[in-house]
């Protein structure tokens, strides 16, 4: 049996924009690249 891993908006929208996208994202998650202004937006929203 394989692990079940909950479906998101995001993870739909991942897929609709390229399959190998989604399945990185959850089967690889330690290869994804975020851009600069990402991580930013990461931090401003973790102040709050």
């Amino acid at each position: 049996m394989t692990n079940m891993h909950p479906l998101s908006k995001s993870k739909l929208l991942a897929y609709r924009q390229c399959p190998k996208r989604l399945w990185l994202e959850v089967h690889k998650t330690e290869l994804r690249e975020d851009s600069a202004a990402t991580q930013a937006s990461f931090q401003v929203v973790a102040k709050l």
